[in-house]
């Protein structure tokens, strides 16, 4: 009997290998830190079950408890969210489901308005997993939909700022870069295909607006060669059993670029002292 999909994405984030996540820590924080997530060291919060709940409705793949509380303040709704969670399905409760609902029926009412070719989360496979094995490291990676025709993938990102300069700055702040690039790494070692990345923003206050994102081939290599730098990294950490924190001992703060400027014209009186 094929796995169910709550059976799928629980297998998935409790077997090993190398994914997207991790690589993200090693470029953006350290080993130690992608050491942590590795070993289940990652907060879960409402907001999360809030984002993934809507990714779960427009990707038509449902693995949500609707609980029949109005909050998570009493011991049996705290019991039954902790059981949801630890059978890998995601607790909501009544006016968060409402909610989701409405974001999920706006967001596919503005895709199809938008006119794209090819239509986002159409003729495809939804949280599509990847493994493969890259100079000895073993990859895993779940692509929120994968066309088909290996044409495209779609990435589904809920954020509070979906305009085209709000979510620039989320793609560097939280590296969606790198994500892009091991994705797209995972489908040319498996199917030796180059699709596009695609990320659709959806805002998750109401009028709960839609854009759509591409990466361009200069920040495309250049999150490539990160991911690589990273697999490398994370390879000589997993044979040396050794996941270095932060360097040490002191490290010295000096003006970002901006701050400088503001500096123009301002008399500072060495004599005072700070």
């Amino acid at each position: 009997m094929a796995a169910t999909a709550p059976e799928r994405a629980f297998e998935y984030h409790h077997t090993g290998g190398f994914s997207s996540t991790l690589a993200r820590a090693m470029v953006t924080k350290t080993a130690a830190h992608a050491k942590a997530i590795m070993d289940g060291h990652r907060r879960d919060s409402t907001a999360m079950d809030m984002g993934t709940a809507v990714h779960q409705l427009l990707l038509r793949d449902d693995r949500v408890d609707v609980l029949p509380y109005d909050s998570f303040r009493t011991k049996d709704a705290q019991a039954e969210r902790n059981l949801s969670r630890a059978s890998g399905r995601i607790p909501l409760l009544i006016h968060q489901w409402e909610e989701a609902n409405a974001i999920a029926t706006a967001v596919r009412e503005q895709i199809v308005a938008l006119d794209l070719d090819p239509v986002p989360f159409t003729e495809g496979t939804a949280e599509h997993v990847i493994r493969w094995e890259e100079n000895g490291v073993q990859c895993k990676a779940m692509l929120d939909w994968l066309r088909d025709d290996l044409d495209t993938i779609d990435d589904l990102k809920t954020t509070s700022d979906a305009s085209p300069r709000g979510f620039q700055r989320k793609v560097w702040s939280l590296r969606y870069d790198i994500q892009a690039a091991f994705y797209l790494r995972a489908v040319s070692w498996d199917y030796a295909a180059t699709p596009r990345f695609r990320w659709v923003a959806v805002e998750t206050e109401y009028p709960y607006l839609v854009t759509v994102h591409e990466l361009d081939k200069a920040a495309l290599d250049n999150a490539d060669a990160l991911v690589e730098q990273a697999m490398t990294e994370w390879r000589e950490c997993v044979a040396a059993n050794h996941w270095p924190g932060y360097p040490a001992p002191v490290h010295q703060v000096g003006p970002v670029p901006w701050e400088r400027d503001s500096w123009a014209g301002v008399d500072v009186d060495e004599s005072v002292p700070f």
